[in-house]
Formats: structure tokens, C-alpha cells, sequence
């Protein structure tokens, strides 16, 4: 079983993804994850997480 889509199937969507070259963060309510996957295929593989991006620079 593939522990990413474990974690995605056992908690609500993230409140937001944090990309860190080929590693996500993934930030919930109470807890946060560090998965070895990149935003584009995070985008592909979870098409309903509708995912806007966001530069460190904007915020």
C-alpha cells in the first residue's frame, strides 16, 4: 500500500501544501506530513484537491 495515499484517505484535505523541491508538506488541522511526491504529481494523481499556487514572495 502506498503510504501517501494512505495518509490522504485517512485525514480531510489539507489546509495547504508546502513544496520543498521533491517532497510536499501537507498541513491539516492538527497535524502535518512530509511525503516524497512532487506538486505535479500530487496535482495528477488527486485531481480533487484543487490546488491554487502561491510564491513565498506574495505572502
Amino acid at each position: 500500500m502506498d503510504t501517501n495515499t494512505d495518509i490522504l484517505s485517512c485525514f480531510s484535505y489539507p489546509l495547504f501544501v508546502e513544496s520543498m523541491q521533491n517532497y510536499l508538506k501537507l498541513h491539516f488541522k492538527d497535524k502535518s506530513f512530509v511525503i516524497h511526491q512532487t506538486m505535479s504529481s500530487l496535482e495528477k494523481n488527486y485531481p480533487c484537491l484543487s490546488i491554487e499556487k502561491m510564491s513565498y514572495s506574495i505572502m
